[in-house]
């Protein structure tokens, strides 16, 4: 936007200002679109927009390059020449904007340009004393000026500089002033380029311009190049001797000449510029800010190549055709070698981190001259070996067809050493964008030098590379090219492994958190259903039957349990237990306590589960069979050992996850009439409180135990033995469970006579024709039961014989290994069922248990006691050790 009034407003600026053209732009440019101000920009340029400006929107802006005059205290002006002029008290304006321009441009053989133009331009008033100046190149690239003339027109000369030509009007001028100049410049080049020139026409617009070059050489090629925004070529012309028109009455904006091949370098003397290599450069840059960057040389030397802009946050991972690099650790410069004889090398960068993206809202990539010498760190600027690379094309493959834009900058020689590279100059290029896919032409070469590709892209365009590719990236390059300490390189790797398996650790912990929240939820509708399907007889003759209370008095039963065994006394469960169970756990302890000496000590006992899993029919009883999943600290110590030490030593236990299988039995008529409570008669409610292990309850006279009225837990069966719903023997009304837990009693009293050879343990539960015989001592350790089944079953009028067996094992010494067995027990009953149902025989008076000798005096309320109990006795026994 150059609005003329905000231009008239300018003039009135102090004495010092130079206002010179500017244009606003779609997108950024870190230059501006003259020559002079790309010499000072910085590697990064900042701007408020989204897109970057080239200029402010002022028609006239103050010279970033300052003027050849200052005023001094004497009241002169100084040109840089050294001469001294009359300080002419005018106004000095550029001439910028043009309504017309003509130019014959010809090649002198003393190596310098002859430039005759025609300028006509809009003056800013009438005023005479106006000076209109033109500077014809920049400070940085000042040649010398020779003396011009006003041929035609409405200004005269007034002054000049080495590279500044300055008018005054001569008179008040109509609209607009019209004058024709004439003058000589030197050639143009930079270091170590022979016979290449580059010339500002010294303007940023004419609405009409005409361009004429002569006697171009064969050989030789010019072009006329529009160098504001994204630059584009205007004309080209190839030299043979004739005249060349460049421009025929267009409009022109920032108009630059080049001529580059056969000129005069020195005078009457030819320099040429001799081409090392033509080469293409493919960018392909990726969402996720990482670049896949691909050189391809034509007639590759024995040795090149290829130029990494080695920022700071810039990962080298996957490589093709290059044998070896050069990292070096303080240095920005980098380089990939080509194996022999190899045309292309192919790089995948990971670029720069997107917060500092987003801050300058470009992204770089270097590229170079591909010679031997820059490869080996050699440099030699004579015109005779004098080479550069000239790129046919910069091709860049984009995530998406939103515009971009592309610009070259050329870097200092010292740019290596530097944290970034220091600009010189925007490099003439043309670009141009057709989807996703743009091209980036460079209209002029690059001796010897480093330059960076800029790609201003809109905010937001790309993302961050996300963690897993950045540490890919970061992996493959400090693994092959890292020139970081090896202690930091390693805790580096350490580190991200570390968070690798965190997160991995993480996200499989939540996965399987929730697989498990799913399994339980659904195994938990499963035994819903199993456990209605169980029920469902048990509910349909007992209405009152309450599942909760079932399950509240089982748990609790299972409690009191582990506490009991733990204690060393079993005789306060004894009212809940079936004899069997019972005297197993009573005759166990007695076992571990007196001969091996030791005891197991629990803590930290929790049920986890307690469901009902089957419901079987046994003779007249009932039986639940119930799933306990539950966890628990254990160890085995030494009689003797204080508690606190004990416990203290369990709790450093682990903590032990174990299922049980747990039979509860009850006659089939029995009816729930009070709530299934822990510590009451289930037959009339009176409470057991403070009874010990009496049985019978004192207001009713029932049983506890028997399941006549309650349920009794008949079985407990580790899971490695669980049979499933294995079908019960069906003996009639005979219940094949009250016989195998009998057969477990006496097998546990037999145990005890064999182990303390004391008959008293035995005597009330086995025929004569068993006592009488010989009861070998036995010396056994770990002794564990694993199941009773009941093998066969006989009966007559008069008596009943069952067979059992009874799978054990146990160890002949201490410390000595533990062998399997198997006892067949013979048991001879006189009736099929006693009043006692699963309850353990006791005082028929009191309930009290019956003494372990042969006293027929009940040790509680010393009524008279049967010296044979009305069951199931032990005939014989079998024992086969495997």
């Amino acid at each position: 936007m150059r609005p003329f009034v905000f231009s008239v407003l300018l003039i009135f600026i102090a004495e010092s200002a130079f206002a010179r053209a500017g244009g606003g732009g779609s997108y950024r440019s870190s230059s501006s679109s003259s020559s002079r101000s790309s010499s000072s920009s910085s590697s990064r340029s900042s701007s408020s927009s989204s897109y970057r400006s080239s200029s402010s929107s002022s028609s006239y802006r103050p010279s970033s390059s300052g003027s050849s005059y200052r005023p001094s205290s004497s009241g002169t002006y100084r040109g840089s020449s050294g001469s001294s002029y009359s300080e002419p008290d005018y106004r000095q304006l550029r001439i910028g904007k043009l309504d017309a321009y003509k130019a014959t441009i010809s090649l002198t053989p003393r190596g310098r340009l002859r430039i005759e133009e025609t300028l006509t331009f809009e003056p800013y008033d009438k005023n005479p004393k106006h000076i209109y100046y033109r500077d014809l190149q920049t400070r940085r690239d000042a040649q010398k000026v020779w003396p011009g003339e006003i041929v035609t027109g409405d200004l005269k000369k007034d002054f000049r500089t080495g590279y500044r030509l300055a008018f005054q009007a001569t008179s008040a001028p109509a609209k607009p002033i019209t004058a024709t100049i004439n003058y000589e410049m030197e050639r143009v080049y930079y270091k170590g380029e022979p016979g290449y020139w580059v010339f500002d026409l010294a303007f940023d617009s004419a609405k009409s311009a005409s361009i004429d070059l002569n006697a171009l050489p064969s050989g030789a090629t010019a072009w006329l190049f529009d160098a504001s925004m994204a630059g584009k070529i205007i004309s080209t012309c190839a030299g043979n001797g004739n005249t060349c028109n460049l421009a025929a009455a267009q409009k022109l904006n920032n108009p630059k000449l080049v001529v580059i091949g056969p000129v005069p370098s020195e005078p009457y003397a030819p320099g040429i510029v001799a081409r090392f290599a033509e080469a293409d450069v493919l960018a392909r840059l990726h969402q996720n800010s990482t670049m896949q960057l691909t050189f391809t040389i034509r007639d590759p030397k024995d040795a090149w190549c290829m130029p990494i802009f080695n920022q700071f946050d810039t990962f080298v991972a996957k490589t093709e055709g290059a044998k070896s690099a050069t990292f070096a650790r303080y240095s920005i410069g980098a380089k990939l070698f080509a194996a022999q004889n190899t045309p292309a090398i192919t790089a995948d960068l990971r670029l720069t981190r997107l917060d500092a993206l987003e801050a300058s809202e470009s992204i770089e990539f270097g590229i170079g001259a591909l010679d031997i010498s820059r490869c080996l760190g050699t440099f030699d600027s004579s015109a005779e070996s004098a080479l550069y690379t000239q790129y046919k094309n910069i091709t860049l493959e984009l995530p998406s067809d939103q515009k971009v834009l592309a610009e070259a900058y050329l870097c200092k020689d010292n740019w290596e050493y530097n944290s970034s590279c220091e600009v010189e100059k925007k490099l003439l290029s043309e670009f141009k964008q057709n989807g996703n896919k743009a091209e980036l032409t460079l209209l002029e070469p690059v001796m010897q030098r480093e330059m960076i590709v800029r790609v201003y892209t809109p905010t937001g365009y790309l993302q961050d590379t996300g963690a897993l590719t950045l540490f890919g990236y970061q992996l493959r390059h400090y693994w092959k090219y890292g020139h970081k300490p090896g202690w930091l390189h390693l805790t580096f790797i350490l580190l991200y492994l570390l968070l690798f398996v965190a997160a991995i650790t993480l996200i499989v912990k939540l996965i399987s958190r929730a697989k498990e929240k799913a399994r339980v939820a659904k195994e938990q509708k499963q035994l819903q259903a199993t456990e209605t399907a169980a029920l469902k007889e048990i509910m349909a003759k007992d209405p009152k039957f309450d599942l909760e209370a079932f399950r509240a008095r089982g748990k609790a039963i299972a409690t009191h349990i582990q506490h009991s065994w733990c204690a060393g006394d079993m005789r306060d469960c004894r009212r809940y237990l079936s004899q069997g169970v019972y005297n197993r756990f009573r005759l166990q302890l007695k076992i571990m306590r007196e001969i091996e000496k030791r005891k197991n000590v629990m803590v930290d006992f929790e049920i986890r589960r307690f469901y009902v899993l089957a419901h079987n029919r046994s003779g007249d009883y009932d039986c639940l069979t119930v799933r306990m999943e539950a966890a628990a600290r254990d160890i085995m110590v030494k009689v003797g050992r204080p508690d606190d030490d004990a416990q203290k030593a369990a709790a450093k236990a682990p903590l032990n996850a174990f299922v049980e299988f747990y039979s509860f039995m009850r006659k089939r008529d029995a009816q729930t009439e009070h709530s299934e409570s822990f510590d009451t008669c289930s037959h009339c409610g009176t409470p057991f409180k403070g009874e010990g292990e009496l049985n019978k309850c004192k207001s009713c006279g029932a049983i506890a135990g028997s399941g006549t009225f309650d349920w009794v837990l008949a079985e407990i069966t580790q899971a490695s033995e669980y049979r499933g719903g294995a079908k019960r023997k069906d003996l009639g009304e005979i219940s094949s469970d009250r016989i195998e837990d009998r057969a477990s009693f006496v097998f546990w009293r037999d145990l005890m006579t064999r182990l303390t050879q004391n008959r008293d343990y035995i005597v009330r539960d086995a025929t004569e024709t068993y006592l009488a015989g010989e009861i070998k001592s036995q010396s056994l350790y770990d002794i564990a039961v694993g199941a009773a089944d009941l093998e066969s079953y006989k009966a007559n009028n008069s008596e009943s014989i069952a067979k059992v067996r009874i799978k054990w094992s146990a160890s002949a010494l201490q410390n000595t290994k533990v062998r399997h067995r198997q006892t067949i027990v013979t048991l001879r009953a006189q009736k099929s069922e006693t009043a006692a149902g699963f309850a353990e025989h006791s005082c028929v008076s009191c309930g009290a248990p019956l003494p372990e000798t042969d006293s027929i005096e009940c040790s509680y309320c010393h009524s008279p006691i049967q010296r044979k109990n009305a069951d199931w006795l032990l005939e014989s026994v079998e024992t086969k050790v495997e």
